[in-house]
């Protein structure tokens, strides 16, 4: 674990800048949480599979139909753990009551924000699934990870070589 309170220069010395190195990402895929300041209230919980740009493919997809969706996290999902797919399913039968409808009845791909929900949930419910004590941020993926960890979208974009305009 970093310590985020340490000196930012030998952290930054010991985690070069993505392009300094070849970088080689842990094998396995992601669970992401969007939100949008165009409403507060919701926020999308899904899934992104082994690629070469992880969450922002679909990320880059939504954006266009709102220019204010941010990546408020990441949690990296060990390949050991089995399919990013199977693990936002279980994510989402978790919180299955604060599911957005449309005015079709139709289920959304968005919930409501309600007390009690966020990355603490989340992480609680990973720890669990992954047989872990917690889940922790790290702002290094070393290709060895075997363990769920979370990520911001500051460092997403460091590791995938993404601009805040992407």
């Amino acid at each position: 674990m970093v310590n985020l309170n340490g000196d930012w220069n030998a952290l930054h010395k010991s985690n070069p800048p993505i392009d300094e190195v070849a970088y080689q990402l842990p094998r396995g895929g992601w669970i992401y949480v969007l939100e949008t300041s165009s409403d507060y209230e919701r926020f999308k919980l899904g899934k992104a599979n082994e690629s070469g740009n992880g969450p922002f493919t679909r990320y880059s997809n939504l954006r266009t139909g709102d220019p204010y969706l941010t990546i408020h996290c990441a949690f990296f999902i060990p390949s050991r753990l089995g399919s990013a797919q199977k693990v936002e399913s279980m994510l989402h039968e978790g919180i299955s009551d604060l599911r957005i409808y449309d005015h079709h009845g139709s289920p959304t791909e968005w919930f409501q924000k309600r007390p009690g929900w966020g990355v603490e949930y989340i992480c609680a419910k990973l720890a669990r699934f992954a047989q872990q004590r917690d889940v922790r941020y790290r702002c290094d993926l070393p290709p060895d990870l075997d363990r769920v960890v979370f990520i911001y979208e500051s460092d997403l974009r460091r590791f995938f070589g993404k601009s805040d305009s992407e």
